[in-house]
């Protein structure tokens, strides 16, 4: 399961998007301080300062994660998307892109996946 009471739950991830027709849901994090109680570094690469400390424990990280479970014939898979930006807390400046490590999104399948067998 992958609502409340499920991983995202679990995560500490917000559902603000909810399809159960379409086997759907998402949620955005406007600052991201922590999930599972490590830091936004465990899951993003948002670049790295001059001292070589991650960007994304550095700066104020917006995070939104989107799920959905699709059906193949007797099989399903479980997509998710994760996007994810930070900014300096300190200065004027546009936001830096962050790339997923794809440590959320095995997070989320490996339950799902697992109740789906």
């Amino acid at each position: 399961m992958v609502g409340r009471e499920g991983v995202y739950g679990a995560l500490g991830l917000p559902i603000n998007f909810l399809d159960r027709t379409g086997r759907r849901l998402g949620g955005t994090i406007a600052r991201l301080l922590a999930l599972e109680g490590r830091r936004p570094s465990a899951w993003l690469d948002c670049g790295r300062g001059a001292t070589a400390t991650p960007y994304a424990d550095q700066y104020d990280v917006a995070l939104t994660v989107a799920t959905r479970v699709v059906s193949a014939g007797e099989s399903s898979t479980v997509e998710t998307v994760v996007r994810a930006f930070s900014r300096a807390r300190d200065v004027t400046a546009a936001p830096l892109d962050c790339t997923s490590l794809r440590t959320l999104e095995a997070r989320i399948a490996e339950p799902v996946e697992e109740r789906a067998r």
